[in-house]
């Protein structure tokens, strides 16, 4: 062939020397790669497959817990799932088998331990299983199940309410570990005048209805508030967290009629009465109690010109909700006559229990007088029980003494002639009369009975009754 015109200058040395390397060149391309598949030597031969299981070796579970396991797989000549099982786990002991998916090479093994696992040390082994088998690999751990440090937990409500001077109820729920005694309850970051009752939990009881209470100088609206349960002695604290709403109590009715005995002996009675009603009305406003007074006075009907009288406000209103108007009624009377000991008392309480009271209304009747009952015609015990019936017929929640203590036991059956479960109270004249607090105290307290009857008549008013916390964990 002949050569290129730009190769044909060349000495034919260099020409022929350079055929030869072109032609050397293409003959290493054609034939080498063959030659190589030729000769090449046979691959090396693939071993089977392998796996190998790793963990740590040592796990420890408390009792009614769980606790993890990390556990480990190397592959060789393989890559697929690989299986991971447990054996020789004592009583109360569960260690779910685990599978890795092909590519994975760790995992979290499960270590549960229910009530009744003991305490102790034990060996567990560990077995991984590949390739249907044909792989396989075992280890061993040291599992230790210990007696867990004593804990605590406590739960409330996440929101609370109480009424301003009144009270709310709600129920604290605790976890223990390692400790069953009494547990201390208190408050943090409570508004002020909020406090709870009782402030023990006894031992061995884990859920307690708490009462929550709140006073005049408690602010109104919603406050955080956090409830901690301590054990001082043992270093055992825990809390939880509420929302605290503080709201007025609504606004209950109340007629309540003061039988009053006018006679001689009495005027210390109409004088304190006088005194004393204003700061009584203002104690059921501030109460939120919607309140009437009523007034019925008697001497000795035996007498003459002597009897019971329904005293009358503004016409023939039975009822005013004015105390001063009320209180310029008592001040224009005169105690006198009487006659003998024994006085109309049950006479007024029947004319009181007869008055215009307002329908749903507590109704309250308070005796006020230093002498047993009179009865006509019949002896006393009767007449006693006679009225009684009126006082029920009629709807009175509740009859309350102020009466010398040695003649209770002729008037106690009118106590309890009332609807009201609670029945009414006694008030031992000696000790209104000769008491530090005197009348003004007997007013205070019972100003007090007519709030919680009146509220009690409400069921908005009752206490707020949160509902039950998630139960706490420890």
């Amino acid at each position: 062939m002949p050569a290129p015109q730009a190769l044909s200058r060349l000495p034919k040395p260099v020409l022929f020397g350079l055929y030869g390397a072109i032609g050397g060149l293409l003959g290493a391309l054609l034939f080498g790669e063959l030659a190589w598949w030729l000769l090449k030597p046979p691959p090396a031969p693939i071993g089977p497959p392998q796996v190998a299981v790793s963990v740590s070796s040592v796990a420890q579970v408390y009792p009614s817990s769980e606790n993890t396991l990390p556990v480990q797989v190397a592959r060789a000549n393989f890559d697929g799932p690989v299986q991971v099982s447990f054996a020789g786990m004592p009583a109360g002991i569960t260690i779910p088998a685990l599978a890795l998916p092909a590519g994975t090479l760790a995992d979290r093994a499960i270590v549960k331990a229910d009530h009744t696992a003991a305490t102790g040390e034990y060996v567990i082994r560990v077995v991984a299983d590949a390739e249907g088998g044909k792989a396989s690999a075992t280890t061993e751990f040291k599992l230790s199940v210990v007696a867990p440090p004593p804990g605590l937990a406590v739960a409330v409500p996440d929101k609370l309410a109480v009424f301003r001077r009144g009270s709310g109820k709600f129920t604290v729920e605790l976890a223990r570990r390692g400790y069953d005694g009494p547990v201390a309850l208190s408050l943090a970051a409570a508004p002020a005048g909020i406090s709870i009752t009782p402030n023990i939990i006894p031992a061995a009881t884990n859920q307690l209805a708490i009462t929550i209470n709140a006073t005049e100088a408690t602010p109104l609206g919603a406050s955080p508030i956090s409830i901690v349960a301590q054990v001082a002695e043992q270093g055992l604290k825990a809390d939880s967290a509420a929302t605290l709403d503080v709201h007025n109590p609504p606004v209950a009715p109340a007629d309540i009629v003061f039988v009053l005995d006018v006679t001689a002996s009495m005027q210390w009675a109409i004088d304190d009465l006088k005194n004393g009603i204003v700061k009584f009305a203002e104690s059921l406003s501030r109460n939120q109690i919607d309140f009437r007074l009523g007034l019925v006075t008697f001497r000795d009907l035996s007498v003459a010109g002597e009897g019971v009288e329904v005293v009358t406000f503004k016409g023939d209103e039975e009822f005013t909700s004015n105390a001063n108007v009320f209180r310029e009624k008592v001040g224009v009377l005169r105690a006198s006559g009487g006659g003998d000991v024994p006085e109309s008392s049950l006479e007024g309480l029947n004319a009181a229990a007869k008055m215009r009271f307002r329908q749903g209304t507590s109704r309250l009747l308070l005796l006020i007088t230093d002498a047993p009952p009179k009865a006509n015609r019949v002896n006393v015990a009767r007449a006693v029980a006679d009225t009684s019936a009126t006082i029920k017929e009629a709807g009175i929640d509740s009859v309350h003494l102020v009466i010398q203590r040695f003649d209770l036991d002729v008037y106690q059956p009118l106590m309890a002639a009332g609807t009201a479960a609670s029945g009414g109270k006694h008030f031992d004249l000696r000790d209104v009369v000769l008491g530090e607090d005197g009348f003004e105290g007997l007013l205070t307290t019972f100003g007090n009975v007519v709030a919680a009857a009146a509220l009690s008549r409400s069921p908005d008013a009752a206490p707020v009754v949160a509902p039950p916390p998630t139960p706490p964990r420890v």
